[in-house]
């Protein structure tokens, strides 16, 4: 599943999550604990979308919630150079703005 790591940046130090290529519903659950792991640390989130091959809407739906949860408590979320299957489901779905709000797309 995804793997977390720890960076220091500007003084702060995000959690980065690196997504595995394939997000379907079987891997919903655990990326759902993914990021619930990461909010409870209470600290920016960013996440490596890079090798994102396929994704579906719940995973979609995982990853809006965490980073609204994320800025709900005052922290930055961010996506890192989104791959182009993250992309389309982004767009394919109508929520683009999120797409654009955490990231430089």
């Amino acid at each position: 599943m995804a793997k977390q790591r720890k960076t220091v940046k500007d003084g702060q130090e995000p959690i980065i999550i690196k997504l595995d290529p394939i997000l379907d519903l079987n891997m919903a659950a655990a990326l759902h604990s993914n990021f619930s792991k990461a909010l409870d640390e209470e600290r920016p989130i960013s996440v490596d979308t890079a090798d994102v091959e396929k994704i579906t809407t719940p995973c979609l739906q995982i990853m809006i919630s965490a980073g609204l949860s994320s800025e709900a408590a005052g922290n930055s979320f961010s996506f890192n150079d989104p791959s182009e299957a993250l992309s389309n489901a982004f767009h394919d779905l109508g929520l683009h703005s999120f797409l654009n709000r955490w990231s430089n797309v």
